[in-house]
């Protein structure tokens, strides 16, 4: 029997490497968002911290303006760095669909590249399957007519013999 050989083995490779490298592309994304989620709880932890020295600076007692003037100006510049990240990471998301499109695209190009592969070689493997009934049917055929010359030789010789005697 012959071994089945996939003539596009070579472009399913390629399909294959494809698809890994969109979803090496894809992991880099969402290791980017990741990223983008932990500074955005890091600034919200840190709003939340200026949050509560505020209201301790402005409690009963003494009241330092310039202390609250400070956090003020601050919590302005956590609330931009928030907005620039939250703004950032919505593009990001729209990065991470594209790519999750296109690593999905790849996988079925791999996937119809499989199935017919696996089509390819299940009807290699019938034609062969078949090829070898075919012979075996032949050997058979052979033996059978072979047995059934000697039969006819073994009663032209005892006939022959009878008309001998």
């Amino acid at each position: 029997m012959s071994r089945f050989k996939f003539r596009l083995a070579t472009l399913k490779k390629l399909r294959e490497a494809v698809r890994d490298q969109r979803r090496a592309e894809l992991g880099e994304a969402l290791r980017a968002d990741a990223v983008f989620e932990e500074q955005l709880a890091a600034l919200d932890r840190a709003m939340w911290s200026m949050l509560e020295e505020c209201r301790a600076a402005s409690g009963p007692g003494p009241v330092d303006v310039d202390r609250l003037t400070q956090a003020h100006l601050h919590s302005l510049l956590l609330e931009g760095q928030k907005q620039f990240l939250e703004h950032h990471r919505r593009r990001l998301a729209e990065e991470i669909e594209r790519r999750r499109q296109s690593l999905a695209q790849a996988d079925r190009e791999v996937k119809i590249l499989d199935r017919l592969e696996a089509k390819q070689a299940e009807r290699c493997r019938r034609r062969e399957l078949q090829q070898e009934i075919r012979q075996l049917d032949e050997v058979g055929v052979r033996q059978t007519l072979s047995a059934s010359d000697r039969a006819d030789q073994e009663i032209l010789l005892a006939a022959d013999e009878e008309s001998r005697t």
